[in-house]
């Protein structure tokens, strides 16, 4: 894929987290849908362009939740409850 291209992807897809969340960051809703374009649009498509791209994004220590919880922290949650 064509290096223009790929910035082209980028430059639309920060647009669409930026420009229209911009007057409602301080609000609940606004970050809602700006991490929603985040996980469900920009990362498939930065790592569709460039497998593997957002591997030190995704494995770094903000992101534990996306590999779920071992058996212990199950049960400690299901404990808490």
């Amino acid at each position: 894929m064509p290096l223009n291209l790929f910035v082209e992807v980028v430059e639309y897809l920060h647009f669409t987290l930026v420009q229209p969340f911009s007057r409602s960051l301080r609000e609940h809703s606004g970050k809602f849908l700006q991490l929603l374009t985040f996980y469900t649009e920009f990362i498939p498509e930065a790592e569709a362009l460039f497998p593997g791209v957002t591997a030190d994004v995704m494995n770094s220590p903000y992101h534990p939740w996306t590999k779920g919880l071992s058996k212990e922290q199950l049960q400690q949650q299901l404990d808490f409850l």
